[in-house]
């Protein structure tokens, strides 16, 4: 339940956007799509406002087969130093306490840029 509420409020947040990030299509002539830099599997990152992008159908489905491509484009949005941080917390321990935590965040409208701080206790996973 934790994970569909954060997954609604980021997919929502990313089609605020209006089109396709890459190509710029807007929903009047693509179907858009909610694509994660980092995989939807990587869960401590997933909802992060710039791994959650809008691609059109042709992009998302052209960049998901395309990792190189997509690495790249993503390096250009988020900046090299973002991209690493992404990166390097994408395997971050994720569980019920940080789900409550990131929906929390995106319920107040702010930017969502920081992973659930990890505890001493706390295992990246």
């Amino acid at each position: 339940m934790l994970m569909k509420a954060c997954d609604d409020i980021a997919r929502a947040r990313a089609h605020a956007r209006g089109g396709c990030e890459k190509c710029g299509r807007t929903r009047a002539d693509a179907r858009l799509e909610w694509a994660h830099g980092m995989g939807r599997a990587y869960h401590a990152v997933r909802h992060l406002d710039e791994n959650g992008r809008l691609l059109c159908y042709k992009c998302h489905t052209f960049f998901t087969n395309h990792w190189p491509e997509w690495e790249e484009q993503l390096t250009r949005w988020m900046g090299a130093e973002r991209f690493a941080y992404v990166w390097e917390h994408r395997n971050d321990h994720c569980d019920r306490e940080s789900l409550a935590w990131t929906l929390e965040r995106l319920q107040t409208g702010e930017p969502h840029a920081e992973v659930f701080p990890l505890t001493a206790g706390a295992v990246k996973g």
